[in-house]
This record gives structure tokens, sequence and C-alpha cells, in this order.
């Protein structure tokens, strides 16, 4: 199992990094923890950016987070503001982007995510975010939409609602691509761990608490 698991090298963070996912996935939060690790643990400068405009509360809620951090905060709100971000944001370690949580199951709603999304010329990790509670199937499914955003790598939350975890090791089998880091639980911005192939097999049959 150990030999089949893939796992994205932290060291390997580009530095934008964008979060796309269904409603509910808990990608905000999940951005938000991510960023508190590297303001708190790593001295890193951060900024925090949203495309996010249709979400009632969206932009406030990352607003209000990146006050907390000290850390600047914009919006993005098509693919000309991509050069002013990467050119305005130079002097930053990390640029985390959040991206509307469309389901994506028409083609108006794939149609305004792609108004939004990074440019080819931008080098940057696309986050898909997903939660551990759901079947494999659906996870398939939510995987299928989302393969135009060409995701570099996986990130699942609400590992601390779900029964079981073979979900994560089936999908990561299937779909072939790495594994970024985990949410663990609600709490900012303690439950969040990058993962490992050494977490995951301790997940998957329960040898310590989850949050152990």
């Amino acid at each position: 199992m150990l030999s089949e698991i893939q796992i994205r090298p932290q060291g390997d963070a580009k530095r934008i990094q964008c979060f796309f996912g269904p409603a509910g996935s808990g990608k905000t939060s999940h951005l938000v923890k991510l960023a508190s690790y590297y303001v708190i643990h790593k001295n890193k400068k951060v900024g925090i950016l949203s495309s996010d405009t249709e979400k009632v509360g969206a932009l406030d809620q990352l607003r209000i987070y990146a006050q907390i951090l000290n850390v600047p905060f914009g919006i993005l709100s098509s693919q000309s503001d991509w050069k002013a971000v990467v050119d305005s944001l130079q002097n930053l370690d990390y640029v985390l982007i959040d991206f509307p949580g469309s389901p994506l199951k028409d083609l108006e709603q794939i149609e305004k995510l792609k108004k939004v999304l990074p440019q080819d010329a931008v080098s940057c990790d696309k986050h898909l975010v997903l939660a551990a509670t759901l079947k494999d199937k659906e996870a398939l499914e939510i995987t299928e939409r989302y393969r135009m955003i060409k995701p570099t790598d996986i990130i699942f939350n609400k590992l601390d609602e779900a029964v079981s975890h073979g979900l994560i090791y089936n999908y990561q089998k299937q779909i072939k691509l790495p594994l970024f880091s985990f949410g663990i639980g609600a709490n900012l911005p303690e439950d969040f761990e990058f993962a490992t192939k050494e977490r995951l097999i301790d997940l998957i049959f329960k040898i310590s608490k989850l949050k152990g």
C-alpha cells in the first residue's frame, strides 16, 4: 500500500496556489489553515485572494482572516487581473487564491470558472479539495467535472467526520494524483496537516487517534 500512495512533497509547492472544489468541501477554511501555517510556523509572507464574488459573505470571511493574519487581501474577478496579481505580489512567498465552490454541472457554471482561471503562462498549483465523507462514486464524479482545470494534487477535508478513510486510498490509486494535505477538524488553524503515506495507512487501519 505504501508503494501505491502518491504524496506531493511540501517543498514542491509553488508560490501561487489555487483552491478548487464544490461547495461544502471546506476549501476556504483549508486555505486559511495553510496560510496560517505559512505565517505562524514558517514565517512566510503570504497574500490571500478570492474570486468567489457570488457566495454571500465569502469575501468578508476571507478578508477578516487576512486581517487577523495581517496579510494582504484582494479580489480576482477576471483573467485580465492575473498580470496585476503576478506583478504586484512579487514580494510575497505565497499567494493563496480561493475559487468559487461551483458544482460545475452545466455549461454556464463551467464558463464562469473559465473566466477567472489562471492563464497558461502562470505557474501555479491547483489543489482540488474534497470531503472525506464522500462516497467513492461521488468523489470520482466531482473529479471528472473538475478535470478541465487540470488539478495538480488533492486535498481531503473533514477527516474527523468520516467513519472510515478507505476512500482516500481507493480514490488516489484510481485518479493517480498526489495527496497534498488533510483537514482533520473544524478548528482554525490547528486542524491541518500535510499528507504522508504513513498517516494515510494510520487512518485506514485506525492505529492511532485522528488528532494524536
